[in-house]
């Protein structure tokens, strides 16, 4: 398994979360990938996920919008797990921090 993150420029408007998995297992597999986005303060300001299942060497494209509400450091993270039930990591986090103005 492998993940990654990006974003395009941020703005007070829209902030647009990219990212993408790939299955490098030689089997089919089920997955979750959760975007988390958290204020200065640790509170988290926005979750959601994408659930599906990648055939063996698929990769995926995957983005997520959010508005935010104040200018100010937030971080995005990212979890790839087998399920919402399952929280068993099927890649490693991806974490990075933004300001927004």
């Amino acid at each position: 398994w492998s993940s990654d993150v990006c974003s395009s420029d941020l703005t007070n408007d829209q902030l647009q979360i990219v990212g993408n998995v790939q299955n490098v297992q030689d089997f089919a597999q089920n997955f979750v990938f959760l975007f988390q986005i958290t204020d200065k303060r640790g509170t988290v300001v926005s979750l959601s996920w994408v659930s599906g299942q990648l055939e063996p060497g698929q990769l995926l494209d995957l983005s997520q919008s959010w508005n935010p509400q104040e200018s100010g450091t937030y971080r995005v993270e990212t979890f790839v797990w087998q399920s919402l039930a399952s929280p068993v990591p099927l890649s490693l986090p991806y974490s990075q921090s933004y300001f927004v103005q």
